[in-house]
């Protein structure tokens, strides 16, 4: 099976971003589905990215893919182009 992860930071492998912080054994919940589970996993999140930037990413990418995990990000980190004023988002549901 095919996964897809979305997102900013929260999405993105911790080990990755600071290897020399975390203890040898720690693994990241990405890792450890693609160990346990033997899942292909492809991780398309930036740290630091908004809302928008991972929207683009899974618009362009879901189809290849046979699961998708789409982490929003908190509401201060929104852009929305095209919009006079930005908008806070309280919640995102996504529904097969």
């Amino acid at each position: 099976m095919k996964i897809a992860i979305y997102g900013d930071s929260f999405a993105c492998p911790k080990s990755a971003r600071y290897p020399d912080l975390l203890p040898a054994s720690y693994k990241s919940w990405m890792k450890i589905l693609e160990e346990k589970y033997n899942r292909d996993i492809t991780n398309f999140a930036v740290s630091g990215s908004a809302l928008f930037f991972s929207y683009e990413n899974f618009e362009s990418n879901f189809h290849k893919f046979d699961k998708n995990i789409f982490v929003a990000t908190t509401p201060h980190r929104l852009y929305i182009p095209h919009l006079e004023k930005q908008h806070w988002v309280i919640a995102l549901v996504m529904n097969d």
